[in-house]
């Protein structure tokens, strides 16, 4: 029987290297930890598979919270068409109560399927030119797809921005650059961006290979990590009780 309670988490960006795998293990792991009675579960749609070679790596550390993790491309019993995406999330969506997407960074059917299946949409952007046109070119494409869009107005999509990879200094405060992100980002409102914003950190280069995000590897990472998780939660909570006013 499908739970449902079960939230739908896409993290996604049509640019490569805008910290989707990141955020996606971050989150899962965050939430994970938080909560260990929440089944919880990493789906990589990026034939890179980094999301589950991250999760193996982990595997080798017996202290640290379990997450599952699994790659549609790598199912036999799927194709990649339309209703089979559908279907997959479907049966995900019978075991798990948050499903977290690492999506691959381009406008493809099964980006487009996914938003449109998607509870939460969280968009990762830092503060550069070449990322920020592409979250513009991201989120003015999930707007048409789905909140622009009738036949999804029933299901209140959240969307939102997650400014991260921020490298304050000096010269450059983290207020100034949230401001320059939200200006570059001017024709989506304040509704559009989370709270928390991360920072730029080495911790966060080495989770691949160890297996651990970057809490885990540097306390001084917590509270940032905290804070975002404590957010995705609350979003996490609101769309559970909108659904259970629905049913």
């Amino acid at each position: 029987m499908i739970n449902n309670n079960s939230q739908l988490i896409v993290i996604t960006n049509l640019k490569g290297g805008a910290s989707k795998t990141t955020t996606t293990e971050t989150v899962a792991v965050g939430i994970k930890t938080k909560n260990p009675a929440r089944k919880t579960v990493i789906v990589d749609f990026d034939l890179r598979n980094q999301s589950n070679k991250f999760i193996e790596k982990r595997k080798e550390h017996t202290n640290l919270s379990e997450i599952e993790s699994v790659n549609f491309h790598f199912q036999d019993a799927y194709k990649n068409t339309e209703e089979d995406i559908v279907e997959f999330i479907k049966d995900l969506k019978e075991s798990f109560e948050v499903i977290i997407i690492d999506t691959s960074a381009n406008d493809s059917k099964d980006f487009r399927i996914l938003v449109q299946l998607a509870d939460i949409v969280i968009v990762p952007t830092s503060d550069s030119d070449n990322d920020l046109d592409q979250t513009h070119e991201t989120l003015a494409l999930i707007k048409s797809i789905v909140l622009d869009n009738p036949a999804f107005k029933a299901f209140d999509h959240t969307v939102k921005v997650l400014i991260n990879n921020v490298n304050a200094h000096k010269f450059n405060s983290k207020y100034g650059i949230i401001k320059n992100v939200k200006n570059y980002l001017k024709d989506f409102d304040s509704s559009f961006f989370m709270n928390s914003v991360v920072s730029s950190r080495a911790a966060y280069k080495k989770m691949l290979s160890t297996g651990k995000i970057a809490s885990e590897i540097n306390v001084k990472a917590k509270p940032e990590i905290d804070s975002l998780i404590t957010e995705i939660e609350e979003l996490i909570t609101l769309k559970q009780q909108l659904n259970k006013k629905v049913a």
